[in-house]
């Protein structure tokens, strides 16, 4: 058999494992024509790129990913399913190392960094213009959800901050706790209870806000590419699910917002050489709780 034979032969057949991955997806609606047509344009433009080494540390990653989406759908599990499995596992791995190559191909020929020499906002300056955008990015959808979602857990937690029921570690007694303290201070304020929930809700906007800022900053500190900076406070600000998390009267929200600022003040702390002095600790302490 001829060389280019077997090529095309080799090309079928990835071709032919990738559509039947994309197929097998649980959420695919297989009465759609445009979706088939849409996963054959796919695989054409993701395949139409020349041939290129694929390393081994991505060749594990895309097994890995492979198996875990095939073994993840429930459909796969009947032993009659086996060579659909296979085929399965065989076209994510490839769909998944082309994807990863694409990517880091993309990525190496980005200019991560600017120029050293390029004039800096201050610190204050940066983070304060960066919240006060973003806050107003989120200003509509405080408007149009208030004063806040509140979903089960959150009125779980509103019903003991007002005394209806005990207090409980179900959800985090110092988060139900922080919600007291502001839906405490916005009913003594207004002596609207509802305006106590909202002052809970500006104080978490505030917060996520001030923890993306704090960590875009820190991105535009240390020269990353303007758009990339750009790009990053866009997608924080920018993005409806991350506006909708801000108004959320969640306990992951605030946890979210901490793990942002553990991690980043903790880069900053040791790609600074900072002394682990009283202020450090403080900020270490707080965070951590």
């Amino acid at each position: 058999m001829k060389k280019e034979t077997k090529k095309k032969i080799y090309q079928a057949f990835i071709y032919l494992t990738s559509i039947i991955s994309l197929l097998r997806l649980k959420t695919i609606n297989y009465q759609s024509i445009s979706l088939y047509f849409l996963i054959f344009l796919l695989i054409y433009f993701l395949y139409k790129t020349k041939d290129a080494k694929v390393d081994k540390t991505t060749k594990i990653f895309s097994i890995l990913f492979g198996s875990m989406i095939t073994i993840g759908n429930p459909d796969n599990i009947a032993i009659r399913y086996i060579p659909f499995v296979i085929a399965s596992i065989i076209g994510w791995y490839y769909i998944f190392s082309r994807l990863f190559y694409l990517l880091d191909n993309s990525l190496s020929k980005i200019n991560v960094l600017n120029k050293k020499n390029d004039k800096k906002i201050s610190r204050n300056k940066f983070i304060i213009i960066s919240m006060i955008i973003g806050l107003i990015c989120y200003l509509p959808y405080f408007l149009r959800f208030f004063p806040g979602p509140t979903s089960y857990d959150a009125y779980q937690q509103l019903l003991q901050v007002i005394g209806f029921t005990g207090y409980s570690n179900h959800h985090p007694l110092l988060h139900t706790l922080i919600i007291k303290l502001f839906y405490s201070i916005g009913t003594a304020i207004t002596q609207k209870q509802i305006m106590g929930v909202a002052f809970y809700v500006i104080f978490q906007m505030i917060t996520v806000a001030f923890a993306y800022s704090y960590l875009i900053y820190t991105l535009y500190k240390n020269n990353i590419n303007k758009i990339l900076v750009i790009i990053t406070w866009a997608f924080f600000f920018l993005y409806p699910i991350n506006a909708i998390y801000s108004i959320t009267i969640w306990k992951d929200i605030l946890f979210s917002s901490a793990v942002v600022l553990f991690s980043t003040f903790l880069w900053n702390h040791y790609h600074e050489k900072r002394t682990w002095d009283t202020k450090e600790k403080t900020i270490f302490v707080i965070l951590g709780i």
